[in-house]
């Protein structure tokens, strides 16, 4: 197996012995990139070049030590571009790197560059004006699926050992589903960086085994020493989360995850929350977040619509509509954890759609209903946000089309590192196989496949 193909922690496992060093890894990585990035563009700012020069002072024996990564465009960092995907950005270097950024770097990567993201991160599906449109390494004709759609392609391919994302409405649970790889949404509030007030969107891991992502989440989170809980488990299972269109395919294949984890021997119920109130709570506060992140750029032409109409959605807002969405969390908080003293986990699809064709902007029906509005395809993630809880994307299958496929498992909040622990015997009895066809991408010409959403 080559080395871009090996989990972040075979790779760990063989710099710190010392059979390869941080400059055989990183040139492989560069070797990976070379083949697929024309075709993916999951990495439009590289900086190969530079991570060479320093590779031979990389210290390996960090807890991420020679790895190589790189930030999304949304995250800050100090010494390399942050344009948020935007025109009105297509300069801006920022002065300090954000505290999730530092956290990584301390342990030790190699950063060749920053992963692509939508503009301002709206939406699940990777395309802005300023670096294009990202595909799906599956089938290049396809979304990798956003706002971490980059991330998720770029550790899909080899072309980094792990990835940072961050997630509002399932952007690190989403675009993993539709590469193949893992992602988990950490419990809210856990990884430094998040806004006080606004506590939905949060910073978080992505990697091609659960270990990987155990391994970058210790980084961003700390390590958690609470014993963890003995087997056997009461799983709650929600084929829908609470009525919403799914794709048959999805269906199937999350339905035979359900049996697969019943067959470890743990209890599986059709159970799951109540979600009656959870949409409003929801679209209410992404829209006071980006009314508040984003105010100035509400008449800006520069900026893509959908990112101006949230905007002026979120300053249009009452005072009093905000107070009582943010208290609606808090109540919904509750509501899970109750949920969760009678069950675990729950288990439910990431994402209610395979990976869709890349000339879409967003997905409008699903199954024979409509939708009108550019998240409302997202709300499986969506809806699991609100709860605060942490939620991990596992590969739980395939498509006819050969498009994976993932499964959404949740756990009560604060029980990160028991979910991963989970998560990881779940990966195992599902054993679906990660790589895509690298050699099937690096002989595609980009230029015969059809454009994404700006042309």
């Amino acid at each position: 197996m080559d080395l871009p193909d090996l989990s972040a922690v075979a790779q760990q496992e063989l710099l710190k012995s010392g059979e390869i060093s941080a400059t055989e890894l990183l040139a492989a990585c560069a070797e990976r990139a070379a083949l697929v990035e024309p075709v993916v563009n999951a990495l439009p700012m590289e900086r190969w070049e530079q991570a060479t020069q320093q590779a031979n002072a990389v210290a390996v024996d960090g807890p991420l030590g020679g790895l190589v990564t790189a930030f999304k465009d949304l995250a800050d960092t100090k010494d390399l571009p942050t344009t948020y995907g935007s025109l009105v950005f297509a300069d801006h270097q920022p002065v300090a790197d954000h505290p999730a950024v530092a956290l990584v770097r301390q342990a030790g990567v190699q950063v060749v560059g920053k992963t692509n993201t939508p503009e301002f991160g709206a939406g699940s599906h990777t395309f802005n004006p300023v670096y294009g449109l990202t595909r799906n390494p599956w089938d290049p004709t396809r979304s990798a699926g956003g706002s971490s759609g980059g991330a998720a392609a770029a550790v899909a391919c080899g072309v980094l050992s792990i990835a940072d994302g961050s997630d509002l409405g399932g952007s690190l649970r989403n675009p993993p589903s539709f590469c193949g790889v893992v992602g988990l949404r950490p419990t809210s509030g856990r990884v430094p960086g998040g806004d006080p007030k606004y506590v939905m969107a949060t910073q978080g891991s992505i990697g091609r085994t659960v270990a990987d992502v155990a391994l970058h989440d210790a980084v961003l989170s700390g390590q958690d020493d609470r014993p963890l809980t003995e087997m056997p488990l009461r799983v709650a299972y929600s084929p829908d989360l609470g009525g919403l269109p799914v794709a048959p395919e999805v269906h199937r294949i999350i339905k035979k995850a359900a049996e697969t984890i019943e067959q470890l021997g743990w209890s599986v119920d059709q159970q799951e929350p109540d979600f009656s109130k959870v949409d409003r709570c929801f679209e209410t506060l992404r829209a006071a977040f980006y009314a508040q992140k984003f105010f100035a750029l509400a008449e800006d032409e520069r900026v893509k619509a959908t990112v101006r109409a949230e905007v002026n959605l979120g300053l249009g807002l009452p005072a009093e509509c905000i107070e009582q969405a943010l208290a609606t969390e808090q109540n919904l908080r509750e509501d899970w954890d109750v949920f969760f003293s009678k069950y675990d986990l729950l288990i439910a699809p990431t994402s209610q759609v395979p990976a869709f064709p890349v000339g879409q902007e967003w997905v409008r029906e699903i199954n024979g209903t409509s939708l009108d509005h550019y998240t409302n395809w997202m709300r499986s993630s969506s809806r699991v946000t609100v709860s605060g809880c942490p939620s991990i994307s596992l590969p739980a299958g395939f498509t006819s089309e050969g498009l994976p496929v993932g499964v959404q498992i949740v756990a009560p909040r604060g029980t990160d590192r028991q979910l991963l622990s989970w998560a990881g015997l779940i990966e195992e009895a599902l054993g679906v196989p990660v790589r895509p066809p690298i050699e099937a991408l690096a002989a595609t010409d980009p230029s015969r496949l059809p454009p994404g959403p700006l042309g």
